[in-house]
Parts: structure tokens; sequence; C-alpha cells
């Protein structure tokens, strides 16, 4: 649904009447069909890093009532300094809903993130249909550690996550 908003702002008007309009374009942005591509990124601490199983980290906002993100892809970079991390073998790293639905791959922590160098993991979104419940309306997208456990150590290194994602509305 195209909507002509922008012909509501009178390039004359100053103050109130300028700022009043800016705010009917902004509302009315999350009634298009579908925007996009965005993108963010996410610095992720040491400690951060070593809790995201019990406390996952938000990468993309919520949208807005009656909208849901789309999951694009990812890319992780992890920035090793002079410690690495200690990783369980089933700790993987996944961007989800906050529902708890997988909107990406799982990523090993192992061979990533205890390494002594940097490294790089692209992070593609599920491969197959995603059956996305309609509870995932209106929810963010955060990074969890799916693992039974958290990694530790680390020292100062931080793990970056940028998401290219797309919003869509519902209709509902």
């Amino acid at each position: 649904m195209a909507l002509n908003v922008l012909s509501e702002i009178d390039i004359t008007s100053t103050g109130d009447d300028f700022y009043e309009a800016i705010e009917k374009c902004k509302a009315n942005w999350a009634l298009m069909d579908a925007t996009g591509p965005f993108s963010t990124t996410t610095t992720l601490t040491t400690a951060q890093v070593n809790a995201l199983r019990a406390t996952p980290i938000e990468v993309v906002a919520a949208p807005g009532a009656g909208l849901i993100l789309e999951y694009v892809s990812g890319i992780l970079s992890y920035n090793y300094t002079t410690t690495a991390f200690t990783v369980g073998g089933d700790e993987d790293f996944i961007i989800q809903y906050d529902g708890g639905t997988d909107a990406s791959v799982a990523i090993e922590s192992a061979g990533f993130c205890d390494q002594t160098n940097d490294e790089i993991r692209i992070i593609p979104p599920i491969a197959t249909a995603i059956n996305i419940p309609t509870t995932e309306v209106n929810k963010k997208f955060e990074i969890f550690n799916t693992g039974a456990g958290e990694t530790a150590d680390g020292g100062t290194s931080t793990i970056i996550v940028k998401v290219i994602y797309r919003v869509h509305a519902t209709g509902l």
C-alpha cells in the first residue's frame, strides 16, 4: 500500500506545523507493505557473550504493532584480544525472535570464539520455509546461546553482530 504522506508537508511551514507533518510521515511509514532492507550492528562485551544463554541480547528492536521482522542475513565478527573464550560442544549462537522461533541457522562457538585470532562467520537465514507463529508479530530479534551452559573467559574480546532485515506489515 503506497501512501503519499509527503504531500502533507508544506515546505513553507515552520515550527509545529512542519514537525506535525514529519510525525505523520513517521507514523505512516509502518503502514507500507515492506520496508528495507535495514541493518544494525551490535557489539557484545565479554560479559554479554558469557551470559547469552541466560540473557539473550537484542540485535533488532521490535518493529511495532502489526509488523513482523524478516531476517535476511548476518555476520558475526570475533575480535580476539588476549584471551579466547572457553566454549562447550553444544554452545551455538543463533538469531531468534524474542518468542524463541529461530530466524537464522546456528553458528558453532567451537572453532569460532575459542580461537586466538580474529574470526568471521556469515549467518544465513534458515534455508527452509519457517512457520512463524503470529505471536512473533512485533517481536525483536536477539542473539542467543543454544547450549546447555554458558561460554567463559574471553578476556576483553568482543563479538560484533551485524544483521540485515526487512519489516513487513502483516495485516493482523
